[in-house]
C-alpha cells in the first residue's frame, strides 16, 4: 500500500482549487493581428471615439454637449448589456463580456472635417485625422484602426477589440451623411460608424442600431433585402449560412424564416442563422459553444524515477486545441483563416491506483496560459505495483485523455509517514463547481 505521497512543489498550491483565482489568459491562441473580432465569445473591448470638428477644413456645424455624450454612453451600455445577455447561459469562461473604453477619456477627438457634412465613403478623411491624434498614422485608415484595435485588446487584456466612431448630427437637417447613410460597420471589423440620431431611429434607439452593427464586427451578415446579402452566403468561424436573408441565391425576395431578427429589422435577438455566424452554436447543449468545446492535448513521460527510493517522476506539457477555422469571408482583410481559441489550461491532476484525483501545482507557478509545462514528483511510495494517471483541464472544464503509467516501487517507507497520505488522499474534487467568471 502507499505509505505517503508528497507533491514536490508548493503544497499549499497543490491543495488549492484552480477555480479559486480569477486568472485570464491574455490573447487568443493562434490569432494574428488582423483577427481582432473572430467570434462573439470571451472578453471584447469596445473603443468609443467621439468626433468633433475644429472648423479648420469644413464649417464647424456640430458641437457635442454633455447631455448628448451622456445619452450615447447610456445607449452603449444598453447595447453591450444586450450582447452579454445572448451568452448568459454559456460556461462562465465562454460568455461574451464587454470592456467599454471611452477613448481620450470620453473627450471628443478633433478633426478638421465635419463628418456629417461629408459622404460616408469619405470617412478615411476624418478617421485618419482622429487616428493621427491618437498616435496611429502612416497607413490607410483600415490599417490604422486595426493596429489600434490590436493594441487596445492587449492593453485591456481582452481577446477582441473593435472601434465605434460616433458622429454628431444634432444640427444636421436629415440626420444622415451627404450620401444618405447614417450607420455602418465592416464584416470582422475594424470599426463601425454611428450618428447620434441615426436618421429616424433616434437617440433612444441608438442601442438597437449599435447592436446590429456590432454583429458585423463578429462576422454577422445583413438579412434585409436592401443590403444585398443573399441566403446562400456564408460567414464566421463556423461558416454559417445566411439562411434568414430576404434575398435568395438568385437575388429574388423571399419570406424569411424568422421575420423579426436583429440583422433583418433590428428587432429581437439575432436569427438562428446569425447565431452560427457569431459563434453562438452549442450542438450538444452542454453550455460550451462548439468553437470552445475542445479538449487539451497532454504529452509527456516518466523521466528520472527511482524505484528503490519509491519516487515517481513525470515531465510533460499540455496545450489547448482548437477547431478548424471555416471562415472564408474577408480573408486577408479581417480574417487570417487561422485556427483560434480563447481557452487556456486551467488545472492538472493525478491519481494513484484509481483513487481520488488530486490537484498538482503548475511548473511555472500558475495555470493561466495556452501551453503549460508539467512536472510531477511523487515520493514515499512503499514497495508495490502502482498505476498513476495524469490529466489536465482547460478553461471550460474539458479534460484531456489521461496518461497512465505503471510504476513498481521496491522501497520501504517508515509507518509514521502514512498520516500525510491520508491528508492528501482525502481531498475532494470540488474545484469544478467553482468555475471562473
Amino acid at each position: 500500500m502507499i505509505k505517503s505521497v508528497t507533491v514536490l512543489f508548493s503544497l499549499a498550491l497543490a491543495l488549492c482549487a484552480p477555480g479559486s483565482g480569477d486568472a485570464w489568459a491574455a490573447g487568443v491562441y493562434g490569432a494574428t493581428s488582423i483577427d481582432t473580432s473572430a467570434f462573439a465569445l470571451g472578453r471584447a473591448r469596445l473603443n468609443v471615439v467621439f468626433l468633433e470638428s475644429d472648423g479648420s477644413i469644413d464649417v464647424d456645424q456640430e458641437n457635442w454637449t454633455p447631455s448628448q455624450l451622456n445619452a450615447v454612453r447610456s445607449e452603449v451600455g444598453e447595447a453591450t448589456t444586450f450582447w452579454e445577455g445572448l451568452t448568459e447561459n454559456y460556461h462562465p469562461n465562454a460568455r461574451l463580456q464587454f470592456d467599454v473604453n471611452y477613448v481620450n477619456d470620453g473627450v471628443p477627438v478633433t478633426t478638421g472635417y465635419e463628418p456629417i457634412r461629408r459622404a460616408s465613403f469619405q470617412d478615411s478623411f476624418w478617421i485618419n485625422d482622429a487616428m493621427a491624434d491618437l498616435g496611429y498614422a502612416g497607413g490607410n485608415h483600415f490599417d490604422n484602426v486595426r493596429a489600434f484595435d490590436n493594441d487596445q485588446r492587449l492593453a485591456g487584456d481582452t481577446h477582441w477589440a473593435t472601434t465605434l466612431f460616433v458622429v454628431n448630427d444634432a444640427v444636421d437637417a436629415d440626420k444622415r451623411f451627404s450620401n444618405g447613410q447614417f450607420a455602418y460597420g465592416y464584416i470582422g471589423g475594424p470599426y463601425m460608424v454611428l450618428t447620434y440620431s441615426n436618421f429616424n431611429w433616434g437617440i433612444d434607439r441608438f442601442n438597437r442600431v449599435l447592436s446590429h452593427e456590432l454583429a458585423h464586427s463578429f462576422f454577422g451578415l445583413d438579412e434585409y433585402a436592401g443590403a444585398g446579402n443573399r441566403n446562400n452566403e456564408r460567414s464566421g468561424y463556423l461558416n454559417g449560412v445566411n439562411g434568414n436573408a430576404e434575398l435568395n441565391a438568385q437575388g429574388q425576395t423571399v419570406v424569411s424564416p424568422q421575420p423579426n431578427a436583429l440583422m433583418l429589422n433590428n428587432t429581437l435577438d439575432p436569427s438562428n442563422f446569425t447565431d452560427v455566424q457569431l459563434g453562438h452554436r452549442d450542438t450538444d447543449g452542454d453550455s460550451i459553444p462548439d468553437i470552445l468545446d475542445t479538449f487539451p492535448l497532454l504529452t509527456g513521460g516518466e523521466v528520472g524515477s527511482d524505484p528503490q527510493a519509491g519516487r515517481f517522476e513525470f515531465l510533460g506539457s499540455t496545450m489547448v486545441t482548437s477547431l478548424p477555422n471555416l471562415n472564408t469571408n474577408q480573408l486577408g482583410f479581417s480574417s487570417s483563416g487561422a485556427e483560434m481559441t480563447i481557452n487556456w489550461i486551467a488545472a492538472a491532476q493525478y491519481r494513484v491506483n484509481e483513487g481520488s484525483w488530486i490537484e498538482f501545482a503548475a511548473a511555472d507557478g500558475a495555470y493561466d496560459d495556452h501551453i503549460e509545462p508539467l512536472s510531477l514528483s511523487l515520493v514515499g511510495l512503499s514497495a508495490g505495483d502502482y498505476t498513476i494517471d495524469i490529466r489536465t483541464f482547460n478553461s471550460v472544464d474539458n479534460a484531456s485523455v489521461p496518461l497512465r503509467f505503471a510504476f513498481q516501487s521496491t522501497a520501504a517507507v517508515p509507518e509514521p509517514a502514512a498520516a500525510l497520505m491520508v491528508l492528501v488522499g482525502a481531498l475532494p474534487l470540488a474545484w469544478r463547481a467553482r468555475r471562473r467568471r
